[in-house]
């Protein structure tokens, strides 16, 4: 009978426990996550199960700036930004990151729709280091560490880029070029040339716009070219996107480039008043005119004729003909100055001060003329940028 008592009291101990244990767990507060300092919201918030952590996989990776899509028939979710892929199958503990396998705790699993990953996951993916306090049941991806880190990394980066270019030295850059880079041949030909040809001092201003996925950084950065020497060029501070990869040995190197804006340094330029040859004064400012009379005619032979045939203008009026708008319209353009501000020989910049009446309106330019003297002695024009100082 003892026993029987006893059994009885352990069952009820039991179920007052397990009860109040279930009570206890029911009154727990939500785990919150937090980006950086800013608390991100769910559809599902994040559970424990098994002992492991897991958050909903879409909100979370587009919030790290990453693409993110559903494949119903694979049943497989992948996260996609500067060229990383991360691959996720419902159910399984493989997951894929660039290609290579990688083990997880725990499968991911989808509940109500939404699908939740293993918390360990986004750390050694991202990179980005996740904590997780139990006793305030709170989780914390710190982004902005890594950002700042790699911020600095790649700022040195760019002073080692610098350093190579002004020392002409093909080999010191290409090193700094990723092995994979698909624009690995172009570059090595282009940076050839640059080096063969021309004189010029580089700078590169601080990275801005900064994005790190796991292995891979995107960035934004000035770089200032300006002539040292040698063959003339624009003088401009041009604005790319770079996007960099690091090296199994830790060292980023330069992935791929688009040029964002290009900004043409003219302030000095326009105060140029260098020695030219008397006889050369009117042979270097007529293809201007030539220009100017072309316009003023509709004639695109005129216009052709004042310019170099490797001008990147050429093209552009003959498309303008075609598009009918010498017929069109009809313009009226003169030249109030003009003033040659670089003297090569072999090239020249003239600074014109113009006025177009073609509308009735007087409206007033300033542009640079960069003119070429080609093999049979007469000056052409090559390029033109606006000569307007801000």
């Amino acid at each position: 009978m003892r026993q029987t008592k006893a059994g009885l009291l352990a069952v009820i101990f039991f179920i007052i426990f397990a009860a109040t244990a279930q009570a206890a767990a029911s009154t727990q507060s939500p785990i919150r996550v937090w980006l950086d300092q800013k608390e991100m919201k769910f559809q599902i918030a994040p559970v424990i199960k098994n002992g492991i952590t897991f958050v909903q996989f879409k909100p979370l990776f587009q919030s790290l700036g990453y693409d993110v899509s559903w494949d119903a028939k694979t049943k497989q979710v992948a996260a996609t930004a500067g060229g990383q892929k991360l691959q996720l199958t419902i159910n399984s503990k493989t997951a894929y990151v660039n290609g290579g396998k990688n083990s997880l705790q725990e499968a991911p699993f989808i509940t109500g729709g939404n699908t939740l990953v293993p918390l360990r996951f986004i750390a050694e993916s991202t990179g980005y280091p996740v904590l997780w306090d139990a006793k305030a049941r709170t989780i914390k991806i710190d982004r902005q560490s890594v950002v700042t880190k790699v911020t600095k990394e790649v700022n040195s980066f760019f002073v080692k880029f610098a350093a190579a270019e002004n020392a002409r030295d093909l080999t010191k850059t290409m090193q700094l070029i990723d092995p994979k880079s698909p624009d690995l041949e172009q570059d090595k030909e282009m940076y050839q040339m640059l080096y063969d040809k021309f004189q010029r001092h580089i700078s590169f201003g601080s990275v801005t716009n900064v994005k790190v996925f796991g292995n891979t950084a995107i960035v934004t950065v000035d770089k200032t070219e300006k002539r040292s020497g040698g063959p003339f060029f624009w003088d401009s501070v041009q604005t790319y996107e770079i996007t960099l990869k690091k090296s199994t040995a830790g060292s980023w190197k330069q992935y791929s480039y688009d040029l964002v804006d290009i900004n043409y340094i003219t302030d000095e330029l326009i105060k140029g008043q260098p020695n030219v040859p008397e006889n050369e004064k009117s042979a270097i400012t007529k293809p201007l005119n030539d220009q100017y009379d072309g316009f003023n005619k509709g004639d695109l032979n005129i216009i052709l004729s004042a310019l170099d045939p490797d001008s990147p203008y050429r093209d552009f009026y003959k498309e303008l003909a075609d598009s009918g708008y010498f017929k069109d319209n009809k313009t009226h353009i003169i030249a109030d100055s003009m003033k040659i501000v670089e003297y090569t020989g072999t090239d020249a910049v003239v600074y014109a001060e113009e006025t177009d009446d073609s509308y009735g309106q007087a409206d007033k330019y300033q542009s640079l003329y960069w003119v070429v003297k080609s093999s049979n002695g007469n000056w052409l024009i090559y390029d033109i940028i606006d000569g307007s100082q801000e």
